[in-house]
C-alpha cells in the first residue's frame, strides 16, 4: 500500500504484476473482479507463453455450481469486460474442481495444469460444418496453441487469444492454404471462423507473376555501304 497526499494507491506483489503485449497487469485486479462473479467459487489467474500465441492470460476457475462448459466461458468473458480494459481479459478458462494447495494451504500456482484444458467456447459451441470451416478453424487452433475441438465457427479470434501479430500470421497461412490473396484487413472485418471461411470461398487468387523477359544484349544494325 503507498500512501499519497490524496489517495491511497494498492500495489500488489511484484511477482503477481506481469507484462503482456506491452501491459503492465496487476493479476491480483483480474482475481478480484472474477471472484465477484457469482458463479465462481475462487479464481487465479496466470499467463502462459506457448507456441505462436505467445503470452496470454488463463483463468483458472473453481465454477460454485459444479463444473464448468463453453457457457460459462463467455459468461465469465462477458462479465470481465464489462469491468476490465480487453488485455486484462483472459484468453480462456481451466475449471477445475478445487486448486491445488501448499501444504500451509497457500494456492500452489505451480501446479496449475496447464492450458490444454483451456475452454474457450462462446456458449453454443457450433463445431464446422464443411471443408472450408474446418480448415479455417484448424489454422486458428494451431495459432493459438488451442485444442481443435475447441473452435466454434462463431469464435472470435481476438476474443480468444488473437492479436495484431497473430492476425497478420493468420492472413498469411489462409491466403496460403486456400491460394488466394488474404488481407490483415480481412481477418480484422471477419473475425469469426464462419466469416474467414465464406471470405476464403469468394476471394480472389494473388495476381499472376509475369515473368521477367530476359535482356537481349543492344547490337547496332550495320551502317549500309
Amino acid at each position: 500500500m503507498r500512501q499519497h497526499a490524496t489517495h491511497l494507491e494498492f500495489v500488489g506483489r511484484v511477482d503477481h504484476q506481469v507484462k503482456v503485449r506491452g501491459f503492465r497487469i496487476e493479476l491480483g485486479e483480474i482475481e478480484t473482479v472474477l471472484g465477484a462473479h457469482p458463479a465462481v467459487s475462487e479464481a487465479v489467474v496466470q499467463v502462459r507463453a506457448e507456441g505462436e500465441a505467445g503470452r496470454r492470460l488463463v483463468g483458472h476457475v473453481v465454477p460454485a455450481g459444479g463444473s464448468g462448459d463453453g457457457h460459462l466461458a463467455r459468461e465469465l468473458r462477458d462479465f470481465l469486460a464489462q469491468r476490465l480494459p480487453s488485455y486484462m481479459v483472459p484468453a480462456g478458462f481451466v475449471f477445475l474442481d478445487r486448486l491445488p494447495r501448499t501444504p500451509n494451504g497457500k494456492i500452489d500456482r505451480g501446479r496449475l495444469p496447464s492450458a490444454e484444458r483451456l475452454t474457450v467456447g462462446s456458449g453454443d459451441r457450433v463445431p464446422p460444418r464443411d471443408d472450408t470451416e474446418r480448415r479455417v478453424a484448424r489454422i486458428v487452433a494451431g495459432l493459438l496453441d488451442l485444442p481443435a475441438e475447441e473452435i466454434g465457427v462463431h469464435d472470435n479470434f481476438f476474443d480468444i487469444g488473437g492479436n495484431s501479430l497473430l492476425a497478420s500470421r493468420l492472413a498469411a497461412l489462409l491466403g496460403k492454404e486456400f491460394a488466394i490473396e488474404a488481407s490483415l484487413r480481412a481477418v480484422f472485418e471477419a473475425r469469426t471462423v464462419e466469416q474467414l471461411a465464406r471470405y476464403a470461398r469468394t476471394a480472389t487468387a494473388p495476381p499472376a507473376v509475369i515473368p521477367r523477359a530476359a535482356r537481349t544484349p543492344f547490337r547496332p544494325s550495320a551502317s549500309p555501304r
